[in-house]
């Protein structure tokens, strides 16, 4: 079962967060649970109709399954049919803010993840129409790095590198023990590993992957870490070997030569 926090419910219910706290203490919304000074509310009981109120558009939403039953919905599901289509190993979403990246991401990682049972999901949507909807679906291992999260919930910007490798490393020793000993410490030499032993490629989505690069532009040490990084991750090796399909998302696209001028981006798709 997946749960939302009160912030999430209060977008979805059309109801403010303290009006959503005082329903979870007063048990009108089932299956609410507390942990700590929070509360967390299943998807179901936030999603029953006679819970919500009138539809209202999902700005700030990146959330796949909210957005698709919680709002009105624009189906952009198509797109997934440009990366069948296309097959880029790199591609490069550039966006402002609000205008999607991250719901996109989203979609793609509920259409190819081996962890989502989304089928059900996207059967109604245009995808779902396409003669070879299935072919790729719930397939993949997705590996999705939010390096904005990791950069807030770092307690110092030096360290967000070694946080993110270490993060998705622990991650990846969960679901492959047998395969990553501890002694494995670089994330591609990991993903080599595993699909070594498995013939599985990976899926990449780094959203927000600039902004260590905006962020922290007075950091050298940062800036320069985090770009060997990325070149680490976008070897002309790695990139034939071991994904199917890396996804980059950046929030401003004049900044996109600044950018560019380190690594090498195969595709620009629209979101």
């Amino acid at each position: 079962m997946e749960y939302l926090s009160c912030s999430d419910a209060s977008k979805a219910m059309g109801f403010s967060v303290r009006r959503i706290q005082q329903m979870c203490k007063n048990g009108e919304l089932p299956g609410a649970i507390k942990e700590g000074r929070k509360w967390l509310i299943p998807d179901e009981t936030i999603h029953m109709n006679h819970f919500a109120k009138n539809k209202s558009l999902p700005i700030g939403v990146s959330d796949f399954k909210l957005a698709t039953t919680g709002y009105y919905y624009v189906d952009k599901t198509l797109m997934i049919r440009d990366f069948l289509d296309k097959r880029p190993m790199v591609s490069l979403f550039t966006r402002p803010r609000r205008f999607g990246k991250s719901y996109a991401a989203n979609t793609l990682a509920a259409y190819y993840s081996k962890g989502a049972e989304s089928e059900k999901m996207f059967s109604d949507l245009e995808i779902g129409k396409s003669e070879d909807f299935k072919k790729h679906l719930n397939k993949y291992d997705v590996i999705h790095i939010d390096v904005q999260w990791f950069l807030i919930n770092c307690e110092d910007a030096d360290n967000v590198v070694p946080y993110i490798t270490r993060v998705v490393l622990d991650e990846l020793r969960e679901v492959y023990p047998e395969i990553l000993r501890q002694e494995v410490v670089s994330l591609p030499d990991a993903l080599s590993l595993v699909k070594d032993k498995t013939g599985q490629k990976f899926i990449i989505i780094i959203d927000e992957w600039d902004v260590l690069i905006r962020d922290e532009s007075a950091n050298k040490k940062v800036q320069d870490e985090y770009i060997r990084f990325l070149r680490g991750m976008l070897r002309e090796q790695n990139q034939r070997n071991i994904f199917n399909l890396l996804i980059l998302q950046a929030s401003c696209r004049s900044r996109k030569k600044k950018h560019n001028q380190h690594l090498t981006i195969s595709e620009n798709i629209p979101c």
